[in-house]
């Protein structure tokens, strides 16, 4: 029950024996030093510091202008509109108010879906598998990128693929961490005949090389569309890679993609393993037993090539590709030992 000093107590004060009364003094102590404190700043023309502390940070921020940028791309906006860093953010949240219905060049993999009925909601947000014949919809927004690995004012966009059908961003033009705001096309619903297809997005910077053939190739992601679950909409951060089957430790950055995915027919999406795609159109035949995607020029041609193989395309010799297949020959035989 006694507290044990040396050198008595602190700024003169007797010593204290008993412990509650010790910490009694010691509370009094520190409210007093509190009060004091709150005095002096009011007898010098301020307020409490608790309220002017909370008025500071929540309401006024840091009492000056935020600046404000012109939002991009310009042909966007009948007129310059002009936010500050949040407002941008907060926009490219939003839904988006334009997405292109993109069209499919393979056959049905069943003619059921075709008379199957589809809420007005749903033909709006996803489209209609009257025409094609589609069994399921995928519906994806590229929101943002940050951190790309570039060190110059890039122009960047993104390219989504999946199946047959592609689709190109508009370009933001002098950021490292673009952000799409919600009037931009950055939105686009995949038709999707066989439940084992894939995603493919890819970042390209289209400034520094604009008058070559190739763009700069930023990253990749892959996502597959059997592992999604259907009406949830996913909101996710991915990093970028630059191969496909090579792993590197260089960060690349980020891209932030929303999409969400729906089945007209569950039934129809399960027997898509046992049935390979086949073309509808004779002028678009498949190569390989792959579709295929028509190109306007070289340059959309490879960016296309990149985003779906990645970086080390097969068939061509990578000297990258050659040090990953010897590091991993010497790791199984490692193991084997």
């Amino acid at each position: 029950q006694s507290l044990v000093t040396q050198g008595g107590a602190p700024d003169g004060e007797p010593l204290v024996t008993d412990t509650a009364t010790y910490s009694q003094s010691v509370v009094t102590q520190a409210t007093y030093s509190t009060t004091q404190t709150t005095q002096t700043y009011r007898s010098m023309g301020g307020s409490d510091i608790g309220t002017e502390r909370a008025r500071y940070s929540v309401h006024e921020g840091s009492r000056a202008s935020k600046k404000k940028f012109r939002v991009r791309p310009y042909h966007s906006f009948q007129d310059p509109v002009h936010m500050t860093e949040e407002e941008i953010y907060n926009d490219s949240t939003k839904p988006s108010l334009h997405c292109e219905m993109l069209k499919s060049y393979l056959a049905p993999s069943t003619k059921a879906v075709k008379s199957l009925p589809v809420k007005a909601s749903i033909r709006e947000k996803y489209g209609s598998p009257v025409r094609d014949g589609r069994i399921g919809s995928l519906r994806c927004e590229v929101l943002g990128c940050v951190s790309l690995a570039r060190k110059a004012k890039p122009d960047i966009c993104a390219y989504l693929i999946c199946g047959d059908s592609a689709f190109c961003t508009d370009v933001i033009q002098g950021y490292r961490s673009p952000m799409w705001p919600s009037v931009s096309r950055r939105a686009a619903v995949f038709p999707i005949h066989h439940a084992y297809s894939r995603l493919y997005a890819g970042v390209f910077d289209v400034r520094s090389r604009k008058n070559k053939e190739n763009d700069v190739f930023c990253g990749r992601v892959c996502i597959d569309i059997a592992s999604l679950r259907p009406n949830t909409e996913y909101d996710v951060t991915l990093p970028l890679r630059h191969s496909s089957f090579v792993y590197e430790r260089h960060k690349r950055g980020v891209v932030r993609l929303r999409f969400s995915l729906h089945w007209y027919s569950e039934r129809a999406a399960v027997l898509s393993y046992f049935k390979n795609p086949k073309t509808a159109v004779e002028s678009c035949p498949l190569e390989g037993g792959c579709p295929t995607i028509p190109c306007a020029d070289p340059k959309t041609f490879r960016n296309v090539a990149v985003t779906v193989h990645g970086s080390d395309l097969p068939g061509k010799y990578s000297k990258l590709a050659f040090k990953s297949t010897v590091r991993e020959f010497q790791l199984y035989q490692l193991n084997i030992r």
